[in-house]
């Protein structure tokens, strides 16, 4: 995979945010720390398309009609007939 840079700016209060988060989680770098937002994000981005997806499905399908009483032992019935 080829590996691409960027350049970002940051007003202050970011930059001290960042480096404050760097130091508490353990990073070694701010690239290491923007690669692991981005794949938190990505993560995030795939699992609400999944929830999504799981949402839409369950819209369209039609749930089971209950039970009549007494269908179990009717259908009990018909195995030893």
């Amino acid at each position: 995979m080829a590996i691409t840079s960027m350049n970002i700016a940051l007003n202050q209060a970011l930059m001290d945010f960042v480096a404050a988060d760097m130091r508490e989680n353990g990073y070694a770098s701010i690239s290491e720390y923007l690669r692991a937002l981005v794949r938190e994000r990505r993560r995030e981005r795939d699992e609400d398309q999944l929830l999504a997806l799981v949402n839409e499905v369950r819209s369209r399908t039609v749930p089971p009609k209950p039970a009549r009483k007494g269908a179990r032992k009717a259908l009990q019935g018909r195995k030893k007939a």
